[in-house]
């Protein structure tokens, strides 16, 4: 089966009065437990100004992130934020955690949509055991945040198709499990084919809508039978995407 596709998507989140009625039910569950227990806990966290002191920590712990993936991808932040002319300011929602750097989300604040440019955070937490990872708490604060700011819509940044290949399937899982659907970009995208049949490795593939839809409505997960179980979740969220399985030899 050959499907055409676009080289890249972006990924749009509604903000809703309540951060929560966003995720799945298992990441509600996380999330609940967690904030619970994190008020004395001491995790904190803070919303600056961008500077150059911040890029200095951030950007190394981004670098080494990134460069742990398939097929990385390394921007200079510096270019595409605080040296770039542009009519709206960055900021940093940082995390702390006993007063040491977990990571931060940069994000923009434009016209009609709270958009984040840049996000790294350590997969655990250094000193606790909380269900909530520190992306997902950021997920719930970054969704307060813009709510308050009167923001009906987030933007999670765009990432290259086909997952597996370039950043990993769990990565969307994640975007998916916090609300996100998925959209074509503006521009300077490449349209493209990929045989199915053919695929020798596993991979996740938003296929690119028809005629003028800027939604992307359909999904392939291409995997081993063995890979199946890690995956399958990617499922189970019809109403952002319906994703078909198709299983490789």
């Amino acid at each position: 089966m050959t499907i055409s596709y676009a080289s890249e998507h972006k990924w749009i989140e509604p903000i809703l009065d309540d951060p929560m009625d966003g995720l799945g039910k298992n990441n509600r569950a996380r999330l609940r437990s967690t904030l619970k227990n994190i008020n004395e806990s001491g995790i904190t966290y803070s919303v600056e100004l961008l500077t150059p002191e911040i890029l200095d920590w951030f950007t190394p712990l981004y670098e080494s992130q990134i460069n742990e993936k398939n097929n990385p991808k390394i921007h200079d932040i510096a270019s595409k934020t605080i040296n770039k002319k542009t009519t709206y300011k960055y900021f940093a929602l940082i995390l702390k955690e006993n007063e040491e750097l977990i990571g931060a989300t940069i994000f923009s604040e434009r016209k009609k949509i709270l958009s984040i440019a840049y996000r790294i955070y350590l997969s655990n937490w250094k000193h606790h055991s909380f269900q909530a990872s520190p992306s997902l708490y950021t997920e719930y604060l970054i969704n307060r945040y813009a709510y308050e700011r009167g923001y009906h819509q987030l933007s999670h940044g765009k990432d290259r198709n086909p997952y597996g290949q370039n950043a990993s399937i769990g990565l969307a899982l994640f975007k998916l499990s916090v609300g996100c659907s998925v959209f074509l970009p503006s521009t300077n995208y490449e349209t493209q084919t990929i045989d199915l049949d053919s695929v020798t490795e596993d991979i996740l593939i938003f296929e690119h809508p028809a005629g003028s839809e800027l939604r992307i409505t359909k999904g392939y997960l291409c995997v081993s039978k063995e890979s199946l179980a890690k995956y399958e979740n990617v499922t189970k969220y019809p109403n952002q995407i319906k994703i078909e399985i198709v299983l490789r030899d």
